[in-house]
């Protein structure tokens, strides 16, 4: 019916201009001119109908951490002229509060944040939760081989890639080179690696207390990530690779209080008591290494700017330094940490084509030389960002040029953090043991203590 009746009005059409045809006079012509004048006329207005409409402005939140001075670096402003039409609105905040962000409010269904920062391990918890938006539509095969293998595992779960990785990383060990040469001690070289047992005979004999009250006025060692679980994992791992957790994610017993884990953390212990090479309390091991007050520590590669920075500057150190390999156990194997903080996409977003727009672009190529380069000299978890880093002119003499003894650290068998559902709460827990141990408890006892605990709390999370 409806195709009959279109043929009608045409026919009806037709027979009318057919009619207004026959009904003016010879002369028309002339008098068609104004109405070919009219046609003329409107063609601008055709023509700009046509053209397409200005896009709109996306703005998008991404939930950071306070501390990474992204504001005025230049960082956001580059990401613009890539995307002209989405705008990043920043909510700095700390670690903790983060967490809880993102536990009540992505956790909650709000839309808001777009994109959140992700400690990589907790990519797992997250993915099981529903909280992250697949992104593995965003990248292309040969982008997602850039990534280093490690920092692809610890971003995925569930057979989707959830989140995409920023930083990864690794510990080196920094020694003050002129302590070692007034204690007649010949440091490690750039590429070679010491023992824990010859980082501990070092460690006492650079330890000096003038005045003998007990408190030295240089420390032999310390960590810089001093009770940290990602620093100090790979300390039981050298003697036992490389489990931390049940392959379910739901036992620790017979793991964290194993043999192999009271020995790592008796020796962990006795740096700090029985010979007193490391301090105590509340302290900053990089400050204490700039000040001339520690003579080594194990810190990670964003320390190698830090420190070159200070040591060329017009004021200087007063000392030289220098770094090489992270230490292993004599009759264990190399085992270095990995991994950093990833980008997410909130699973609730109602602008995910700009969310994972921004994703993409800070976690590729451009991106990530435009983070090292504006806002944070941690190494990248692209392999050819790093790989430009060393063509970089500032990188070719020491001691920035340390930057490559770090990058080099990361293919030393890099061990992730357990991507477990419960990862949040077995570190937290696992950490007040390493506490206590730092403050002079018994290894086993106080791993025998916490196992129970992280037992406990993971339960919740069994089938």
């Amino acid at each position: 019916m409806k195709k009959h009746l279109k043929w009608i009005l045409a026919s009806l059409v037709i027979l009318s201009m057919l009619l207004g045809a026959c009904g003016q006079p010879a002369e028309a012509p002339a008098a068609e001119e104004p109405v070919a004048e009219e046609a003329a006329a409107e063609e601008p207005e055709e023509a700009a109908a046509e053209e397409p409409a200005e896009e709109e402005i996306v703005t998008i939140k991404w939930l950071m951490l306070a501390n990474h001075p992204v504001e005025d670096s230049g960082f956001l402003e580059e990401f613009y002229e890539a995307y002209p039409n989405i705008r990043v609105e920043m909510e700095g905040t700390t670690i903790a509060q983060l967490y809880e962000a993102i536990q009540v409010r992505v956790g909650g269904g709000a839309s808001d944040p777009d994109v959140f920062m992700v400690n990589a391990p907790l990519t797992t918890g997250y993915g099981t939760r529903g909280l992250l938006l697949p992104l593995g539509d965003s990248f292309t095969d040969e982008e997602m081989a850039n990534f280093y293998p490690a920092a692809v595992e610890i971003g995925s779960f569930g057979g989707e890639f959830l989140s995409a990785p920023v930083h990864t990383s690794t510990q080196n060990l920094y020694y003050n080179i002129d302590m070692f040469e007034a204690a007649g001690i010949t440091p490690p070289a750039q590429d070679e690696r010491w023992t824990w047992e010859q980082v501990t005979e070092a460690a006492q004999k650079l330890t000096i207390d003038e005045d003998g009250d007990g408190i030295p006025e240089v420390w032999g060692f310390n960590f810089e990530q001093i009770e940290l679980f990602y620093q100090l994992q790979p300390l039981p791992l050298s003697l036992d690779c490389c489990q931390s957790i049940s392959d379910d994610g739901l036992s620790v017993d017979g793991i964290i209080n194993s043999e192999s884990w009271v020995e790592a953390f008796s020796w962990y212990g006795s740096l700090y008591n029985e010979l007193g090479v490391a301090p105590k309390g509340a302290v900053s091991t990089a400050e204490l290494f700039r000040s001339g007050n520690m003579a080594m520590m194990l810190a990670g590669p964003w320390q190698v700017n830090a420190l070159a920075a200070g040591a060329t500057s017009e004021e200087g150190f007063g000392f030289d330094y220098g770094i090489s390999l992270h230490p292993y156990f004599e009759d264990g194997v190399v085992v270095t940490p990995t991994s950093g903080w990833h980008l997410g996409v909130n699973a609730n977003t109602e602008k995910a084509e700009a969310a994972k727009a921004f994703v993409h672009w800070f976690t590729t190529e451009a991106g990530g030389k435009s983070w090292f380069s504006n806002v944070r000299s941690a190494l990248s978890a692209q392999q050819s960002v790093n790989e430009w880093i060393g063509t970089e002119e500032i990188y070719a003499e020491a001691p920035w040029n340390y930057i490559q003894v770090a990058i080099g650290e990361l293919d030393s068998n890099p061990v992730i953090r357990p991507p477990v559902v419960g990862y949040l709460e077995y570190t937290t827990i696992i950490e007040t043991a390493f506490a206590d141990i730092r403050n002079g408890a018994d290894a086993q006892e106080a791993l025998d203590l916490v196992a129970i605990r992280i037992e406990s709390e993971l339960a919740k999370y069994a089938p």
